[in-house]
């Protein structure tokens, strides 16, 4: 049976495999594969595969940073121009604050273009929303209070178990003889 060294090479290579479990699952002695990778340059093939996946993982993330920055600043963009057209007409006619048909589109289109914004904001530094933030706070508060609840019934069968032991053994749990074997009495 021939050795199939390119799956042992291939295996080394991905990594989370020794040779010696190598040489258990191929049949061939762990000095051999290491010989054989030592002569073939089996390790400096391995640093340089993790260096270019290492490159290519960073550039995807890069590329990922500079689409939601992209999508933040269209967020920022869209929100300047409604500012700028309700600010505009409010210059042109000042009577618009009073109310009007056409406010309440323009209301809704200021405040899309503030959540686009304020969401794209949160996603790109990965925070949470208020509901998510008080939902994590009431989790830690629950969490505390069952820890000390936990602590205390420890405390309270601890001490159940402290006044059994005294009661079973009487005060710090010695028994005091007070006569000898002899029948004489020594307390007196």
């Amino acid at each position: 049976m021939a050795t199939q060294w390119g799956r042992i090479k291939a295996a080394w290579l991905k990594g989370g495999v020794t040779y010696a479990e190598l040489a258990k699952k191929y049949h061939v002695s762990a000095k051999t594969i290491q010989n054989r990778a030592s002569k073939e340059g089996w390790k400096k093939e391995k640093v340089a595969i993790q260096e270019e996946v290492g490159k290519a993982t960073h550039a995807r993330i890069v590329r990922a940073k500079v689409e939601e920055l992209e999508m933040l600043i269209e967020a920022n963009r869209s929100m300047a121009e409604a500012l700028k057209k309700l600010t505009d007409q409010i210059l042109d006619d000042p009577e618009i604050l009073k109310g009007g048909k056409n406010d309440g589109k323009m209301a809704a289109s200021i405040t899309q273009a503030i959540e686009t914004t304020a969401r794209v904001q949160r996603d790109l530094h990965k925070l949470p929303t208020l509901d998510q933030d008080q939902a994590a706070k009431e989790f830690r508060m629950n969490k505390k209070i069952q820890t000390a609840k936990m602590q205390l019934e420890r405390e309270k069968w601890d001490a159940e178990k402290k006044r059994r032991e005294q009661e079973l053994h009487g005060d710090g749990g010695v028994v005091w003889v007070t006569e000898d074997p002899e029948g004489e009495d020594l307390d007196g």
